[in-house]
């Protein structure tokens, strides 16, 4: 064998140098460092109950979203202000056994744009709702247009959710508005509800 020769010939085997990449410490030192790097990888795609969505996380929530997702859109000028206004209603939701198989995400709206298809009505709170998987193009869409995201709470939410899961609410047409924001008039307003 030519590690043996090698040893042989005055030249020590490498995996038993303590320093040498294939000695025993330093492949246990390896697996340590290479466990510690896909935990701190798992934790950078970890998807947390309530969380903007973009580049970074939205494999993992296409992962998780196997039967839908929920996703708001707030107004540009205070959409920073709602998030965190409304964050606890928004991960009670995602932390409770009825809704916690569909991830729920809000949009970046200081550049709305980058999100193709969101289904955000322009200058109005829109809460849109996918059932079906992310990958699946002809997956439907649900979506609750309101004044202002003062009148969020898990209550509204959770029945918006349950009446598009009973069939009480059509899909809307398409995640494409009009330049103008207009509606088709297929969403669900608070007077229907």
């Amino acid at each position: 064998m030519i590690e043996k020769g090698l040893e042989a010939d005055g030249v020590q085997d490498e995996a038993n140098e303590p320093d040498s990449p294939k000695s025993p410490e330093t492949r246990k030192s390896q697996n340590k460092n290479n466990m510690l790097f896909a935990e701190e990888e798992a934790k950078a795609t970890e998807i947390l109950p309530f969380d903007e969505i973009g580049e970074n996380n939205y494999e993992a929530y296409v992962a998780k979203a196997k039967e839908g997702l929920s996703w708001v859109c707030f107004h540009p000028k205070s959409y920073k202000e709602d998030v965190e206004k409304h964050r606890a209603t928004f991960e009670s939701l995602a932390k409770s056994d009825k809704w916690g198989k569909y991830p729920f995400v809000y949009l970046n709206m200081e550049t709305p744009d980058q999100y193709e298809d969101s289904g955000c009505e322009k200058n109005k709170v829109t809460i849109v709702f996918q059932t079906g998987s992310l990958e699946d193009e002809e997956a439907p869409f649900f979506r609750k247009v309101l004044e202002t995201a003062d009148e969020i709470t898990e209550e509204l939410v959770s029945t918006f959710m349950q009446e598009v899961l009973d069939g009480k609410i059509e899909a809307h047409d398409t995640l494409d508005d009009d330049e103008d924001g207009a509606d088709s008039g297929a969403d669900m307003t608070d007077e229907e509800m």
